[in-house]
């Protein structure tokens, strides 16, 4: 619509030479035009003529404008009727009636101004989508609906035979050239589009090229960074083998000693024996912990899946830490049920398990930690709440991230390398559920997961076997 805002915003009144004048001044500039030594009557009879018939076409521009719709419109040319394309025509057609006038007035001619305008139609037409045929139509029913306007004048006035064949002539020879003069701005319009796709089509081209050499290259180093991780899981798994093995030594030999009441150790000699194992079970957790996660890293790790006798194994996990709650006078409590029986791997599970109550212990100094099974529908829900430190929201967003903590004093404060709530997390999606927590900063935390019921999910296999 570019073009059409264009069009109407230009006025009659605003061409080279178009200068408002009255009758009398128009007449008496068609007298100047045609001097003559002895002016005849008969010439001006013809000059009057001529300015009458201008007079009466000016005052009908509004009828030649109406006559040319409703032609457009019996011929159902509804794009040349609609809203979009009525005010820049109409303002065409009625310039061009005027500038037959003032042609008949007083002998004006079009300007090269004024027939770029009327020729800048067919740039509309290219831009608007105007079907040029349409608009070629247009131009014949203007040039017919004019004749018949000037026709009807020609009669009314009895205008001079020599003088209306003139003007008709004029009339026809103005809107065949205002159509040539149309059909080329809109040729050249199209060619200068056709370049501007050629030019698009080309530089798309170059882009396909670009984007498929950086697929290209983007899925080489995909596949470098995928062995590049491979290869790292595998050092990791290879390193860990290798440290556990003699690490294991360590803490053999630590236990014979501290097993053995005749050793000659002294008191002193025992709490360092006994500070050796504390730190050699520190290791083998992490070690553990990166072996683990190498395997999980790498698609490696398996679950054997089977009957987990949920409060054997929370009991289980509470013995284990019940010493590392002594040590800060905590309490820890289980609430599960005797059938609470789960479907699930025990080993991972325990893991889980001890990963969790193990941070809740770390994370609280004073009260303790409680370990509920729910039975839910069809399912378990596990959780293990503390009267710890809690959790601001910051901290909660960033909680299952890899060697990550709640700030970076944490681990100096409270140890550990951040790998345990990630891997639990890792074991439970596994086992097609995922550890949610729910947490107040200086109030504690709750952590918390989903399994199914042994007894349904072995009904529901067994009733599928049967079908």
């Amino acid at each position: 619509m570019g073009a059409m805002r264009e069009l109407a915003a230009v006025r009659p009144d605003d061409r080279e030479g178009f200068v408002p004048r009255n009758p009398e001044q128009a007449l008496d500039k068609a007298y100047q035009m045609n001097p003559s030594p002895s002016s005849t009557t008969g010439q001006d009879q013809d000059l009057e003529a001529r300015f009458r018939l201008g007079q009466a076409l000016a005052a009908r521009v509004s009828d030649v404008t109406h006559l040319t719709e409703a032609m457009a419109a019996k011929a159902n040319l509804t794009e040349l009727t609609s809203r979009r394309f009525t005010k820049p025509l109409r303002h065409i057609r009625n310039l061009s009636t005027r500038l037959y006038a003032e042609w008949l007035t007083d002998g004006s001619f079009m300007t090269a101004k004024q027939r770029d305008f009327i020729s800048r139609l067919g740039v509309m037409a290219a831009v608007d989508g105007l079907s040029v045929g349409e608009l070629t139509r247009s131009y014949l029913f203007f040039r017919d609906a004019t004749l018949r306007v000037l026709d009807q004048e020609i009669a009314r006035l009895g205008t001079p035979a020599a003088l209306a064949a003139e003007a008709r002539s004029v009339v026809r020879a103005t809107n065949d050239s205002a159509v040539v003069r149309m059909a080329r701005a809109y040729d050249a319009r199209m060619q200068s589009d056709k370049l501007l796709a050629l030019a698009a089509g080309e530089a798309l081209r170059n882009s396909e090229t670009q984007l498929k050499a950086a697929v290209v290259d983007i899925s080489h180093k995909n596949d470098q960074l995928m062995e590049a991780s491979r290869q790292q899981s595998s050092f990791i798994a290879n390193m860990s083998h290798e440290l556990r093995t003699p690490l294991t030594g360590i803490l053999g030999f630590t236990e014979l000693l501290l097993a053995d009441t005749g050793s000659p150790l002294s008191n002193v000699q025992r709490d360092a024996v006994q500070e050796i194992e504390a730190s050699g079970q520190v290791l083998l957790t992490l070690l553990n912990d990166l072996l683990d996660e190498s395997k999980i890293e790498a698609g490696q790790m398996s679950l054997e899946v089977g009957c987990v006798n949920l409060k054997d194994l929370v009991d289980s996990v509470l013995l284990a830490m019940h010493e590392l709650a002594d040590r800060k006078s905590l309490y820890l409590v289980a609430t599960v049920p005797e059938t609470a029986q789960a479907l699930g791997d025990p080993f991972r599970l325990k893991q889980v398990m001890t990963n969790l109550l193990g941070n809740a212990i770390k994370f609280t100094a004073a009260g303790g930690v409680t370990v509920a099974c729910t039975a839910l529908e069809n399912s378990w829900r596990v959780s293990v709440t503390d009267t710890g430190i809690g959790m601001s929201e910051q901290t909660r967003a960033r909680l299952f991230q890899k060697f990550k903590q709640a700030d970076s004093s944490m681990t100096r404060r409270f140890g550990g390398t951040g790998l345990g709530l990630a891997i639990a997390q890792s074991l439970v999606v596994l086992h097609g559920s995922e550890i949610q927590h729910d947490s107040t900063l200086g109030r504690g935390s709750t952590f918390w997961f989903v399994l199914p019921a042994f007894r349904t999910a072995t009904e529901r296999a067994a009733k599928a076997g049967y079908r």
